[in-house]
């Protein structure tokens, strides 16, 4: 899951950096694409926690209960904390494109006219 997550940002900032609004905009795309699929993992996860449940005998349906139950608890946090690390990602994405905006704007360009050589 996360592995997943840490590629679409990596391939997120490749995008940025080389200042390419399509792939901006494909990076973008799969980063969220990485959360619905974290999110999907975890609906899975609580269906088969209810056919468990609905199939098994009572004592066998608590143990099972309170393992998936916390397996989903410690899912949902991972999710909370991968959710948060990407809005600081986005965040910096956005800084980063920001400056680089402007670095451009205020920077003479590279193609100005220079002196003749010597």
């Amino acid at each position: 899951m996360a592995e997943r997550l840490r590629g679409a940002f990596s391939d997120a900032v490749a995008a940025i950096a080389a200042e390419d609004m399509t792939a901006r905009a494909e990076a973008g795309a799969a980063l969220a694409q990485a959360f619905e699929q974290v999110e999907a993992e975890l609906v899975v996860a609580e269906l088969t926690a209810r056919a468990r449940a609905s199939s098994a005998s009572p004592t066998l349906v608590s143990a099972d209960i309170a393992r998936l139950d916390e397996d989903l608890r410690r899912k949902a946090d991972l999710v909370e904390r991968l959710s948060a690390q990407v809005l600081d990602w986005q965040q910096r994405l956005e800084t980063l494109a920001f400056e680089s905006s402007r670095a451009l704007r205020t920077e003479p360009s590279a193609h100005a006219e220079r002196p003749p050589l010597p």
